[in-house]
């Protein structure tokens, strides 16, 4: 079985070079000290500087050295926000949906007139503003906004006002 190995050299001043001190730019092998030299890295220059404690060169977005695990790049504060799932709008969706035919097939069954038509499409917006209010626990009403506990409350309570008067016409 052959030799996988291959040894490479440098290809500025010919140094044999082990797998772990090849630094390749443009697809030739180059050595650390040639690498690193002046003017020899690159395009990518500015993306390298000194380990503040040792003194190895590392990348710009090293966190830690990866000789003496110094600290050499700041790092912030990572947020993860969950977007809104596109399961979570289909269910909505459906829900709507289930809403506006309610809506608009219930009142044909009412003996109550044209004024259920009126009530079972209010009910059915109230319903939804209740719903989303009790999900994402905010409710816009006007130029206040409720937040948290308070708008899930008043959500459950608007989204339950809004049911009845979406089944006010059969009732």
């Amino acid at each position: 079985m052959a030799d996988s190995h291959v040894e490479q050299t440098c290809f500025k001043c010919q140094k044999s070079l082990s797998a772990g001190d090849v630094f390749s730019f443009s697809g030739n092998p180059w050595c650390e000290s040639c690498y690193f030299e002046a003017g020899e890295q690159g395009p990518l220059t500015e993306q390298y500087r000194k380990c503040p404690k040792c003194g190895q060169t590392v990348h710009t977005f090293t966190i830690r050295c990866q000789n003496c695990q110094t600290p050499v790049h700041e790092t912030g504060t990572i947020r993860i926000q969950k977007p809104v799932r596109s399961s979570v709008i289909m269910a909505y969706g459906i829900i709507a949906l289930i809403l506006v035919v309610m809506a608009f097939t219930i009142p044909s069954f009412s003996d109550k007139g044209f004024i259920s038509w009126i009530v079972a499409v209010l009910g059915m917006g109230i319903t939804l503003h209740g719903l989303l209010g009790m999900s994402f626990q905010f409710l816009p009403f006007g130029f206040k906004t409720l937040r948290q506990m308070n708008a899930f409350m008043v959500g459950f309570m608007e989204a339950g006002a809004g049911i009845f008067l979406l089944l006010w016409p059969i009732l």
